[in-house]
This record gives structure tokens, C-alpha cells and sequence, in this order.
């Protein structure tokens, strides 16, 4: 079995350097692999800060009412929306499914940290209910905006495909 990479004729040797002065053999592809991975990192922003909106928005309701209201809304479908446009379509997986676990960590928390909660084990789940109830609205409002998202990539990713084709036809 032979190396690849060895372009001489004797395959003890190891290759000369490339005229064009460009990387070795064994190094090709990887300021490639780095100006495709560039949008990684804006995924990745988007994924740690997206849950703080909807915990500010819960703050912002606590410091009004005892319970989450239209803030708490808000922040879960920005944050929603803002994850299912920033993560590559591969991502998807990890934001479609995320909105109804986030608006029930975020109404448990808030509700526990806060004070609202009685902290008795036997009533906490009451008190879970009374939390789901109170966040139905935001998570099926959040979770109707990111599968609008999804849909509206997916279209747009079927027109350019579409167009592209054309195009090249005609």
C-alpha cells in the first residue's frame, strides 16, 4: 500500500514543498475548514444568551405580579426566534423541541427563587401545575414562532435551490 501523499518516485522520501509556497500536503483544507466554522460561533452566541431573554422578561413580570405574564411571553418567543434563525439548519434539532423545557425551568426557578412557591414538598406538585398553566401561553406562542421560523428557512432554502437550478439551465 502506497502513502498518497508521497509524490516522488522513492517512497522513503519525504514530498518537497510545493512550489506555489502554499501549506504542506497534510495541512490543505484547513483555512477552509475555518471560513466554514466562522458561523459556529454566532450559533453558539445565540444558544447561551437566548435563554436570558425570557428570564429577564419573568424578573421584569415578578417585579410586578406574582406571576410570569407578557415579558416572560416576549422573552421566550425572541428567544425562539432568535435561535431558529441563527443556528445552521443541522442545529434545528437542538431548538425546535427547546421551547416548552425552557418556559418550565424558567417559571420553576423564578417561581422558587422568588418566594412564590411555599417550598413544601407536598405542594410543589400544585405548585408545578399552577406553573404550567401560567406558561402554557408563552410556550405554545414560542413554539408556534420557532416552527414559523424553520418553515420560512426551509422555503427560502427551496427557492434559492429552485432558482439556482433555473439558472443554470437557462
Amino acid at each position: 500500500m502506497t502513502n498518497p501523499r508521497v509524490t516522488s518516485a522513492d517512497p522513503g522520501t519525504i514530498p518537497a514543498p510545493r512550489a506555489s509556497g502554499g501549506p504542506p500536503a497534510g495541512r490543505r483544507g484547513r483555512g477552509q475548514h475555518r471560513r466554514t466554522c466562522k458561523g459556529a460561533g454566532r450559533a453558539r452566541r445565540a444558544l447561551l444568551i437566548a435563554p436570558l431573554l425570557p428570564v429577564l422578561g419573568a424578573c421584569a413580570d415578578r417585579a410586578a405580579g406574582p406571576h410570569v405574564g407578557w415579558g416572560f411571553a416576549v422573552g421566550l418567543v425572541l428567544a425562539a426566534v432568535w435561535a431558529g434563525a441563527a443556528v445552521r439548519p443541522a442545529q434545528l434539532w437542538w431548538v425546535v423541541p427547546a421551547p416548552p423545557p425552557v418556559a418550565a425551568a424558567v417559571t420553576m426557578t423564578v417561581a422558587l427563587v422568588t418566594g412564590t412557591s411555599s417550598g413544601k414538598s407536598a405542594a410543589l406538585p400544585a405548585e408545578a401545575v399552577r406553573w404550567a398553566v401560567d406558561a402554557f401561553p408563552a410556550m405554545a406562542a414560542a413554539q408556534a414562532a420557532v416552527l414559523i421560523v424553520v418553515g420560512v428557512r426551509f422555503v427560502r432554502s427551496r427557492r434559492r435551490g429552485r432558482s439556482g437550478d433555473v439558472r443554470a439551465q437557462g
